[in-house]
């Protein structure tokens, strides 16, 4: 198979600023506004944002309800059926897998 155009070069820096500095990523802040109480409740920021997707799934949100099943039963696996005949061997180009990526990045 081609080599993917995004492959690593050998002495080619892709992220010349690194990581953020500790504290100033989006998922660190995400957490610490998460761990806040909520508006003078007992509760969290957390505990509100999860509450509220219940009241949408409850309501007939689906892309909530969605939500909600990924994060407490896991994702339903993608599956892929292929019939193989002969002795299995076959080559597919880069631009089938290229149209089956794109296809399955854009289903979300």
């Amino acid at each position: 198979m081609a080599r993917n155009a995004t492959t690593f070069q050998k002495g080619v820096v892709t992220n010349p600023k690194g990581r953020p500095p500790k504290g100033q990523a989006t998922a660190e802040i995400l957490r610490a506004i998460g761990d806040l109480t909520y508006q003078g409740t007992s509760r969290t920021n957390r505990e509100r944002a999860a509450s509220v997707m219940w009241e949408q799934a409850c309501a007939g949100n689906l892309e909530s309800l969605k939500w909600i099943v990924e994060r407490t039963e896991g994702k339903v696996p993608d599956t892929i059926n292929q019939n193989v005949t002969g002795d299995g061997s076959h080559a597919v180009s880069d631009a089938v897998i290229q149209a089956v990526l794109s296809a399955y990045a854009h289903r979300e």
